[in-house]
């Protein structure tokens, strides 16, 4: 079938050339055409994890973070991260909402006069609004008893579901939780997923997701028969006041997929995939700031000022389109000229040649600049803890009303120092004239590495992104794989970095003899190389990423035929060479290399067939 539906592809490419189709026309004959940007969403032969939160800016400018599920073994009730009293867990039991055999069934045990329910503990961020949510299909049970309370089960919210007839009874707030709701959604063939909201107390870290098995009439407490049962699926917990959409989880937690858009234009720019990286402002979102004269700064943050006679106020905190923020003033006259140093995190440890980029919003929220020399964004450099160089980029001359984010990076850290640490510095230029600034700060980052990913909130301590990771393994893969021919075509933006090499994709067999990969190398072009058997077979890259780092790049392989073409120009073609057998696609991300694309990828497009070098380089074209 797979050999039929080629050659039917090839007559299909081949009369479209006649017809003239040469460009866009191609892609609707693709088996496989990822376009990220414009649905904004993952076709379902992906894989995609990402062991953390994750920011991304919306459609509407928003900065908004990515859905995260909690909870580990989400569609596995039988493995050990669920306790289980007074039942069991007949594994794989029945179909689930997605149409695969893995949904569970929970089953009561003969017990006399108990509960009979599955739980997980998690820790959960203290006096904060959490959701939980389950895919509930009635068996030989159809009531379950599902909420979330602290680990000790004396506060937080539950109810009873009817997966039969999706009725809500028996609402219970339990000690001191508060802002509770509940929901119940049916899906296809009888599942319904239930919903419960709630801030579960002031002081609990710890939450317990709790689903147990109610009889017929209606009593969560009973004697049980030891085979009835219900069906379960799909559970999450997630940090929000409703069910986001389902992530699926294992032996980590696991977050959504991030699609990413200009915050000025709202254009969709695709999936974003990042690798990992760590805050280490161990708190950017203005945790303990108060208004007032002083007022208090962020739990963390402190203040250096040189000249007397200045005023700091905490004019007020807030947060614009979803970016924390903290309106600082300095106003007075000062008695010499001098420094005016805001610390934005603690000293972290760096090392000799390491990479650090800071970032933080910034914009001008009252008074001027008159007599303001600088306003730099910097980093100190220390040896345990005594200064020894600063490093910074100032905006004095540009910074406006506009809330921006704004950059500075310190490319070789010195050799005399063993720490780093983010400071925000005015530079009052005259004494005895009057200054009268107000900064407004958002989101400040600190994070080692060249170049600056999305941001990282942080409360109390740093905090870690982990990577994104997007790959089609299996009979994925081969449903839509041509071993023989084939091409692929790749949409990607992705902020150009001298000397670091940026991952497109990456065909191979898990081993990475058998390759066909896409990079931005370190030198800014668009390079390919392909692998058989551990042997290059070609080696393309000449064509540079223009300074928008926006790319489209194509390459076509067949037995002793290659071409690779960027942004509608040849990048190089060779004659002679195998092909590689690969059984997987890793997205946006170079096999064992660590390349990770560390932007968007609008689109990606694989065709079963060696498109003609003409159509390649037309297909590629800005």
């Amino acid at each position: 079938m797979a050999k039929n539906l080629q050659a039917g592809l090839r007559q299909s490419i081949k009369a479209s050339r006649k017809a003239g189709v040469t460009g866009a026309g191609i892609f609707s004959l693709a088996p496989l055409d990822l376009r990220f940007a414009l649905q904004k969403t993952l076709d379902p032969r992906v894989t995609f994890t990402r062991a953390s939160t994750g920011t991304f800016v919306g459609s509407d400018g928003v900065l908004q973070s990515a859905v995260t599920n909690l909870l580990l073994r989400s569609e596995e009730f039988d493995n050990a991260s669920w306790t289980k009293s007074n039942a069991s867990v007949s594994a794989n039991s029945a179909a689930a909402p997605n149409g695969t055999t893995t949904a569970d069934s929970l089953i009561e045990n003969s017990s006399v006069s108990v509960q009979h329910f599955a739980q997980q503990l998690v820790t959960v961020a203290a006096n904060t609004l959490h959701t939980v949510s389950v895919f509930v299909k009635a068996n030989t049970r159809s009531i379950v008893r599902f909420g979330l309370l602290n680990n000790i089960l004396t506060s937080g919210a539950f109810a009873h579901f009817n997966a039969a007839t999706g009725v809500i009874s028996t609402q219970t707030t339990a000690g001191t939780a508060t802002s509770v709701s509940y929901s119940i959604e049916p899906y296809a063939n009888g599942w319904y997923r239930c919903r419960v909201s709630c801030v579960i107390d002031a002081l609990s870290a710890t939450a317990s997701m709790f689903i147990g098995l109610v009889d017929d009439s209606n009593n969560a407490t009973y004697t049980g028969n030891g085979t009835s049962g219900l069906f379960l699926w799909g559970a999450q917990l997630e940090q929000s006041s409703t069910a986001g959409e389902y992530i699926p989880t294992t032996s980590t937690i696991n977050s959504a997929p991030r699609f990413d858009h200009n915050p000025t234009t709202g254009e969709s720019l695709g999936l974003l995939v990042e690798e990992a990286r760590t805050n280490s402002v161990t708190n950017n979102t203005m945790v303990g700031a108060v208004a007032g004269t002083p007022g208090t700064l962020p739990t963390g943050w402190g203040t250096f000022v040189s000249p007397t006679g200045l005023t700091r106020t905490i004019v007020g905190i807030g947060t614009v389109n979803g970016i924390n923020y903290i309106d600082v003033r300095f106003s007075g006259t000062p008695s010499s000229t001098g420094e005016i140093t805001l610390y934005l995190s603690p000293a972290t440890t760096a090392t000799l040649a390491q990479a650090w980029t800071s970032t933080a919003w910034l914009s001008l929220a009252g008074g001027s600049t008159s007599n303001i020399g600088v306003v730099n964004l910097r980093n100190f450099e220390l040896n345990s803890g005594a200064y020894v160089r600063e490093i910074g980029t100032s905006f004095v001359s540009s910074i406006s009303s506009d809330f921006v984010r704004r950059q500075n990076i310190t490319t070789s850290f010195g050799a005399s120092a063993n720490q780093i640490q983010l400071v925000l510095s005015i530079y009052a230029t005259a004494a005895g004239t009057p200054i009268d600034i107000t900064l407004r700060i958002g989101l400040p980052q600190l994070e080692q590495g060249a170049f600056a990913t999305s941001v990282i909130p942080t409360t109390t301590a740093t905090a870690t992104r982990a990577a994104d990771v997007a790959s089609i393994t299996g009979t994925a893969f081969s449903s839509f794989y041509n071993q023989t021919e084939g091409t692929v075509f790749a949409d990607i933006n992705t902020a150009p970095v001298a000397n670091i090499a940026q991952g497109v994709f990456d065909l191979n067999e898990g081993v990475g003899s058998e390759r066909i990969f896409q990079r931005r190398n370190s030198g800014g072009q668009i390079a390919t190389a392909i692998t058989d058997n551990g042997v290059v077979q070609g080696d393309f890259g000449s064509v540079s990423v223009p300074a928008s780092g926006r790319a489209r790049s194509g390459f076509a392989y067949r037995l002793n035929d290659f071409e690779s073409a960027v942004n509608g120009s040849s990048n190089g073609t060779d004659t002679s060479g195998t092909v590689p057998t690969p059984d997987r696609i890793n997205i946006g991300q170079n096999f064992g290399s660590g390349q990770v694309v560390n932007g968007t990828i609008r689109r990606l497009t694989y065709w079963p067939t060696r498109l003609a070098n003409t159509t390649l380089q037309a297909i590629t074209a800005p």
